[in-house]
C-alpha cells in the first residue's frame, strides 16, 4: 500500500540522485559496444566472446530489475541505490584491470545486477514523485547526453588506454553517484503508506505475463534488432562508416528533445497515443533505413532513429507509472527491455540470413504491431490512459 502521488515530495536533492544515478544505470547500455571492441583489440580475445559476455551483463540486469521489482517494500529506495553503485564501480573497476577471460565474465555478470537494480530502483523512485512524466524525461535527457558524451570521448580514450579508458569512466561516474544516492528518501514502500487496504486495488498486472511489460519486451525485440542493423544499413546503401558515424551523432543530438516531445504528446494527445507515435517514428525510420529506395532517405531516418527510442521510452515509462504508482510496474521495465534488447539482435541478423536488410525493416514493424495490439486490447482496471 502506498501514498497517492500527489501527496510524496519531490525536490533538488532528488533530482540530483536521479540525474547521476541515471548515468550510472545506463552506463551498461551506451559503453557495451565500446567496450567490446575495446576487449577484443586490447585483450586479443574473440569478439563473439566478448559479445557473450554482454549478452550475460543485460540477463543479469534483467534478473536483478525483476527481484527488485518484486521485494520493492523490503529495501529502500537510499538502499537500493548505494548497493547497486557500488556493484558496478567494484564490477568495473575490476573489468579494467583484469585480463582472465572467467574474471571477466563474472565482473560483467556483477555489473549487469548493478546495472539492472539501478534502473529498476529509479523508475520505482520515479513512479512515486507528483510529477513521474517530468521527471522520466529528466532522466532520459540526462541519459543522452551521457552517451553523446561518452562517444566522444571514447576514441581518444581508446586510443590511450584501451578497454581501460571506457571501463574507469563508468568508475567515475559511479564515484559521483555513490554519495548522491544517500539523497535518495531512507523510506520503504510499506513506510509511505497512508490509504486504507479498501483503496489499493489488486495488481492483477502481476499474474504473468503482464500485458503492458509484455507489450514493452516485444517492442524493444524490433527496436533493438533495428538499432544493431542501422550502421550496417547505412554501408549497404553506398555510404562509409566515418559518414554514418557523424548521421548517428546528428540523431544522438536531435533525441535530447525526445523526452521532452514525448511529455508534450502525453499531454495533448494521452498516453498511449504518445506511444503510437513513437512507435510510428520508429518504424518509418527503420524503413528509409532499410528498403530499397534512394540512399538519401537514410540520413533522414539515422538522424529520427535515437529521437523515437527515447520519446517511446519517456512515454512508455509514463504510462507504467500512470498504472501502477508503486513503482513496481515501472521497476519491472528493465528487465523487459533487456530481454527484448538482448533477442533483437539475434532475431533480426536471423531475418538478414532469409532475406537481406528489406525483411528487417519489415520484421521490426511487426513487433511494433505486436505491441500496439496488446497495448490497446488491455481493459484499464485503474485509469484512463
Amino acid at each position: 500500500m502506498i501514498s497517492p502521488p500527489e501527496n510524496r515530495p519531490s525536490s533538488l536533492p532528488l533530482l540530483i540522485a536521479l540525474i547521476t544515478g541515471s548515468c550510472v544505470a545506463y552506463s551498461g547500455l551506451y559503453a557495451m559496444p565500446l567496450w567490446i571492441g575495446a576487449l577484443a583489440d586490447h585483450l586479443n580475445l574473440d569478439p563473439a566472446i566478448a559479445g557473450y559476455m554482454g549478452s550475460l551483463q543485460l540477463l543479469m540486469a534483467a534478473f536483478a530489475a525483476i527481484v527488485i521489482a518484486r521485494q520493492s517494500t523490503k529495501l529502500s529506495v537510499r538502499q537500493i541505490a548505494l548497493y547497486g553503485c557500488l556493484l558496478v564501480l567494484i564490477a568495473n573497476l575490476a573489468s579494467a584491470l583484469l585480463s582472465n577471460t572467467l574474471l571477466l565474465f563474472l565482473a560483467r555478470g556483477m555489473s549487469g545486477i548493478g546495472e539492472g537494480l539501478l534502473l529498476a530502483n529509479l523508475n520505482m523512485a520515479i513512479s512515486r514523485t507528483k510529477t513521474p512524466d517530468r521527471f522520466f524525461a529528466l532522466s532520459q535527457t540526462t541519459i543522452a547526453l551521457f552517451g553523446i558524451g561518452l562517444f566522444l570521448a571514447a576514441p581518444g580514450l581508446m586510443s590511450d588506454f584501451g578497454s581501460t579508458g571506457i571501463f574507469g569512466i563508468v568508475v567515475i561516474t559511479s564515484l559521483i553517484a555513490l554519495p548522491a544516492s544517500l539523497l535518495f528518501a531512507n523510506q520503504k514502500e510499506e513506510d509511505l503508506s497512508t490509504q486504507t487496504p479498501q483503496e489499493v486495488p489488486e495488481r492483477r498486472w502481476l499474474r504473468f505475463p503482464a500485458v503492458p511489460l509484455l507489450a514493452l519486451g516485444i517492442l524493444f525485440i524490433g527496436c533493438q534488432g533495428g538499432w544493431a542493423y542501422l550502421e550496417r544499413m547505412g554501408v549497404a546503401k553506398g555510404y562509409q562508416v566515418n559518414e554514418i558515424g557523424d548521421f548517428i551523432m546528428i540523431g544522438l543530438l536531435i533525441s535530447i528533445l525526445g523526452p521532452f516531445a514525448a511529455n508534450q504528446a502525453t499531454r495533448h494527445f494521452g498516453r498511449r497515443a504518445a506511444i503510437f507515435i513513437g512507435l510510428s517514428l520508429s518504424g518509418v525510420a527503420v524503413l528509409l533505413a532499410s528498403q530499397n529506395i534512394s540512399p538519401d532517405y537514410y540520413r533522414l531516418a539515422a538522424a529520427v532513429f535515437p529521437f523515437a527510442t527515447l520519446f517511446i521510452v519517456t512515454s512508455y515509462l509514463g504510462y507504467l507509472a500512470h498504472l501502477d504508482p508503486s513503482g513496481a510496474m515501472a521497476a519491472s521495465a528493465p528487465a523487459f527491455i533487456n530481454l527484448g534488447g538482448a533477442l533483437g539482435p539475434a532475431a533480426m541478423g536471423l531475418m538478414l540470413t532469409n532475406g537481406g536488410y528489406p525483411v528487417i525493416g519489415g520484421a521490426v514493424i511487426l513487433t511494433y504491431i505486436c505491441a500496439l495490439v496488446l497495448l490497446f486490447i488491455r481493459k484499464e482496471e485503474l485509469h484512463q490512459a
